[in-house]
């Protein structure tokens, strides 16, 4: 199996993980890393000169959606219903 399979399989049981027992992770804060996750598998795709970056352009990607997933299903925090920030 190849290193983008493993990179995806321990961010996703880590994000799972922090998400549980842990209330640092909001839907204020997850949704701008997710969204710069998925903008730089974009460039990393789109760039041919490094091949470190080409190679684990789809990987970033893929776990910039899964983040984007895991956000969009979030319940708002407590610093998001104080703000009146949609739900």
């Amino acid at each position: 199996m190849s290193l983008g399979f493993w990179l995806i399989l321990t961010f996703y049981i880590g994000s799972i993980l922090a998400l549980r027992w842990t209330s640092f992770w909001r839907k204020s804060f997850l949704e701008p890393v997710a969204l710069w996750l998925i903008i730089s598998g974009i460039v990393f795709i789109s760039q041919p000169w490094w091949d470190f970056l080409f190679r684990n352009g789809l990987t970033v990607l893929i776990l910039g959606l899964i983040y984007w997933n895991i956000a969009g299903n979030m319940k708002p925090g407590k610093w998001e219903q104080i703000k009146g920030e949609e739900v």
